[in-house]
This record gives C-alpha cells, structure tokens and sequence, in this order.
C-alpha cells in the first residue's frame, strides 16, 4: 500500500482544486484518450487524440501532473476506490468528469492500470474512452450525493456504483453473469485473433456484472481498432512519401548526371584553356625575352649614333682647319707670285745678265699661280665637305633622337610585355586551380551521384515494405464506423 500513497494525496488534492465547469459533454464513440503517468503522477506520453478532443497540446500536458485533467466535481470517493483497487495490483475500471481545456466538462469511461516495470510499480496507464449515458446518470446523483454528504445510498467497488441494498444480490448473481461474460470474451478474443476487428462488444445494464471484463475486452478492441487506423494511415504516409523521396531521388539523380557531364565538359574546357593560356605565358615570355633584346640593341643603336655624332664633329673640325691651312697656302702662293714678278722687273732692269732670273721667276710665278689656284679648289672642296658634315652631323642628330625615342618605346613595350607575361602566369595559375576546383567538384558530383542511386533504391525498397505492410494490414477487419 505505501506504493500508492501518493495516488491518494495527488487525487484528492485534484478532486479539491478544480474550479467547477458549466457544460458537459461526451467524447465520440470510438475516441479513446491515452496517458501514461511516472510514480510521482507526472505525464510522461499522452496520445495524439488529445488535441482534437479536448484542446490540449501535447506539450501543454507532457510533464504536467495528471490533477489538471480532472473537474472539481469529482468526490473523493473515486480517488479513494482508485487507490484501493491499484493497491490491490487491480485495473481500476470507473467514470470520470475531466475537463477541457476551454473549461467545459465532459464524461469519459477510465481504465487505470498499474505501469509494472521489473515488479515495481512505476506509474500507472490511463485509456479513457465514451461513458455510457444511463451509467453517466447513475453517476451524476451518485457524485452530487457524495459531495453533499447527504443521503448517501451509492457506493463504488472497483470503479463501479451500486446501491448499498443490492451488493449482496449482484454477489448471488454473479455466477451466470460471468459464464456468459467468459463466452462472449472467448468468442471476440477469437475474432480478434483472426483479424476482425469489426464486432463490437455489447456493455448493457443486464450485463453490468460483467462489466470489467466487457469494458476491458471492448477497450482493447477500440485500441486495436485505434492502433490499425493509425498504421494504415502510417502506411499511406510511408507509402505517399517513399513514393515522392523515389521519384524525388530518381529525378535528383538525373539531374546530378546531367550535372556531372556538364562539369567533365567544363573539366575538358577549362583544361583547353590552360592549354592556350600555357601557350601564351610561353608566347609573351619570348615576346618579353626579344623586348629586352630590342631594349639592348635600341640603347647600343643610341651609343653608335652618340659616338658617330662626336666622329662627324671631329671630321668637321679637321676639315675647318684643313680648310684655314688651304687658305695660308693661298696667301703663300699669292705673296710667292708678286715676288716672282718683283723678281722679273729686277731681272729685265739687269739686262743680258739677268735673263737666266727672269725665266726662273717666271716658273716661280707660275707655279705659284698653279698653288694659289689648287689650294682655292681644296677650300672649295673643304667647304663643300665641311657643309656635307654638318649635314650629316645635323641627320645623325635626329637620329640619335628617333634612336632614343625608339629606345625608350621599346623599354615601355618591354615593361608591358612584362606585365603581361606576371598577369598571364598568375591567371594560368588561377585557372589551373579551377581546373583541380573543377575535377575535384566533378568527382564529388558523380560520388552524390552514386549516393542518390543508392538512396533511390533504398526508397525503392522503402516502397515495397510499404506496398507489403499495407498488405499485410488488409488482413484486419474494421466495422464501417471504424473505418
């Protein structure tokens, strides 16, 4: 009994806290409310018919004490027949008003059952399920009688109300009662066993002495019942989604071969590239080698036009004093050619005697003549030299210039072509990165590839255990209601 000492304490105070509701109801025929409580009477599971037949959420009853289901109008002689029967190691089988959670009351016909776990008692499992009305009658004058403390002519056994003055004859009765309960319960179990779910089990008043067993028989039917709608509408989700997750993965694979062909397409692309870009790194690298060549050639094309300049300039100067020595051979020749003549006037004043001066000043002065005349002709060729010089001095210097300026062109050409030659590298090294990003990228698309076919076959098989299971589910039998 120590065991559900707790059970008493936590029911009665449930019975007490409640605050009372205005309307009542009924659940539907074939709902039934499951919970699972752990020692201390905290929800530990509820089922998921709970939301539509009372507002509650899951998570507004897991973790919550089972107090806050029950209606202030419930006596403390429910807990107490509760914890008697469960002390007993009994199934409690009673009536009960809970509440909603909009407030409003509804009856519901409760099964507790002790949770067994290694032989210790660690909670207990509630099924409630539609109250029949003439018990729900019975039920209501019983309550308000024992909440009045009035008159009280009901009592509960078990979970069941009786007047007091007809518990010996339901004891002399119970005999037949049972016999025929035994019957029944063996013919359903029977059906049950072979699949038919669909006969319901009859719970009238000439039958209430049989009760436990006929509400225990019927409550397991509609669990069935519950548990088989419930797989089959599990197995049409299955179905419906394994059905989609292989279309889904069939479609995906498609898609990631298409993928895969077009990324060994870029691979081969992107490898042409690399190809080309290799090609012009070793074209501007030879560019950039013959540049530099050019540069080299360009700057000893400006040192020879430098070095030709001052050449030309020398030449020219020699030329000029070539030109002045022409001059004093001139004037030599000139002032030769008057003392020539001084000399013949001399010689002709001395007669016979100064014939032989005559004659030899004669030559002198013509020779002095053919002196005078040649050394006009050297400065005339002299300047005429002279002034080629200059010319060519004056060309040379523009060429010098051009010279320079090609230079300095093709230096800039050689600094671009440079350029060129880095960025070209750096994009060849680029591009061969993308081209690992890429064959990398491939082989990991054909490797999901390869997954999805996996994953499309094992949805495939997911298919076909449900196409099995949704056979193996038509072997149960469901009334037209319960379906």
């Amino acid at each position: 009994m120590p065991t559900f000492a707790w059970l008493s304490t936590y029911v009665r105070g449930a019975f007490m806290k409640n605050v009372p509701c205005e309307a009542s109801d009924q659940l539907d025929p074939d709902e039934y409310l499951v919970t699972r409580n752990d020692a201390q009477g905290i929800i530990t599971y509820v089922n998921g018919r709970w939301y539509p037949a009372t507002g509650y959420a899951p998570s507004d009853l897991i973790g919550a004490a089972t107090k806050m289901l029950y209606h202030a109008d419930m006596p403390s002689q429910v807990g107490s027949d509760v914890w008697a029967t469960l002390a007993r190691g009994r199934t409690w089988s009673g009536l009960q008003k809970l509440r909603r959670k909009d407030g409003s009351a509804f009856w519901a016909l409760a099964i507790v059952t002790p949770d067994l776990r290694n032989g210790t008692v660690a909670g207990y499992i509630s099924v409630r399920t539609r109250a029949d009305p003439a018990q729900v009658a019975v039920a209501e004058t019983a309550f308000a009688q024992w909440k009045s403390g009035k008159r009280i002519r009901y009592r509960m056994r078990n979970g069941e109300i009786v007047r007091r003055r007809r518990i010996l004859r339901s004891a002399l009765d119970m005999m037949p009662a049972l016999n025929s309960a035994r019957a029944d319960a063996i013919d359903t179990i029977r059906l049950m066993s072979g699949g038919d779910l669909s006969r319901r089990i009859s719970n009238d008043r000439e039958r209430s002495n049989r009760k436990p067993l006929i509400e225990s028989l019927d409550v397991m039917r509609k669990g069935f019942v519950r548990a088989v709608r419930d797989m089959r509408a599990s197995t049409l989700a299955t179905r419906s989604a394994a059905s989609e997750i292989a279309s889904a993965t069939v479609n995906l694979s498609h898609r990631a071969t298409q993928q895969s062909a077009s990324l060994e397409q870029a691979a081969v692309a992107i490898e042409q590239l690399d190809r080309s870009v290799q090609s012009i790194i070793d074209g501007t690298t030879q560019a950039h080698g013959k540049t530099q060549s050019a540069a080299a050639l360009a700057a000893q094309g400006v040192s020879a036009a430098q070095q030709a300049g001052r050449t030309m300039s020398a030449t020219a100067e020699r030329a000029t004093r070539i030109a002045g020595i022409s001059s004093m051979i001139e004037s030599i020749a000139f002032q030769t050619s008057i003392l020539a003549l001084n000399a013949s006037v001399e010689a002709a004043r001395a007669g016979i005697e100064g014939r032989g001066f005559a004659v030899v000043a004669a030559e002198v002065r013509a020779l002095s003549q053919r002196s005078s005349t040649a050394a006009r002709d050297i400065r005339g060729l002299v300047d005429d030299t002279v002034a080629q010089i200059e010319a060519g001095a004056g060309q040379v210097l523009t060429n010098e210039k051009t010279i320079e300026q090609l230079a300095e062109a093709i230096i800039g050409l050689e600094k671009v072509v440079a350029s060129i030659a880095g960025a070209t590298h750096q994009q060849g090294i680029a591009i061969s990165e993308v081209s690992r990003n890429i064959s990398d990228l491939s082989g990991a698309v054909a490797h999901t590839a390869a997954m999805v076919g996996q994953a499309a076959t094992a949805a495939e098989a997911l298919l076909d255990q449900s196409n099995a299971l949704d056979v193996s589910m038509a072997a149960f039998r469901l009334s037209e209601t319960d379906r």
